[in-house]
């Protein structure tokens, strides 16, 4: 294959390939950048071809636990607070007014405790974490 002089070429698997262009046995190598030149006049290579499939999960039970509960815990808080808008602007139904936050700013609140149990937060997802015990607690304090 015909390359320009500033492709960069590397000696990987006992083979000098053109870093970018060429893949070894159909996978991109080391993970490298998105392979902008592979198969250029074929079709698009699908990110699942050039680097595989895999899935992983946590050795440790409790590590495993927390990571589902958590993802549980903001899909449901997040469908909950999807609702509660739903029923802010189509619905209005002042039970539904109430209730709804009840039920959403708890299962975000786990989810904000289990990522920083899990040292797998940001700042924004602990003032988050915040603001939503401020508002659970105001709306507790008006029952």
């Amino acid at each position: 294959m015909e390359y320009s002089q500033d492709v960069t070429k590397e000696c990987i698997d006992g083979k000098e390939i053109a870093w970018g262009y060429e893949s070894i046995e159909g996978k991109a190598p080391f993970l490298q950048p998105i392979y902008p030149k592979l198969h250029s006049k074929e079709a698009q290579t699908s990110i699942k071809v050039l680097f595989g499939e895999w899935t992983g999960q946590h050795t440790s039970i409790l590590k495993n636990l927390s990571y589902k509960v958590k993802l549980a815990s903001f899909n449901i808080g997040f469908l909950l607070i999807i609702l509660e808008m739903m029923n802010d602007f189509v619905l209005k139904n002042e039970m539904l007014l109430n209730l709804l936050p009840l039920l959403a700013y708890p299962f975000l609140l786990l989810g904000t405790i289990l990522s920083i149990v899990r040292n797998e937060g940001n700042l924004l997802l602990y003032v988050l974490g915040f603001f939503l015990t401020l508002s659970c607690l105001s709306i507790l304090s008006n029952i």
